[in-house]
C-alpha cells in the first residue's frame, strides 16, 4: 500500500523529509549511512 514505504522507513526513525535531505546529501557528496 502507499504506507508500506513509510512504516518501512519509520522503522529505522526516517521520516519523508530526512529521506530528501539524505538523498541530497548523497548527490553532494556528504551522505554517511548510519
Amino acid at each position: 500500500s502507499v504506507y508500506d514505504w513509510y512504516i518501512e522507513l519509520t522503522k529505522y526513525g526516517i521520516t519523508a523529509d530526512n529521506k530528501i535531505s539524505m538523498d541530497n546529501s548523497a548527490k553532494t557528496g556528504h551522505y554517511s549511512q548510519i
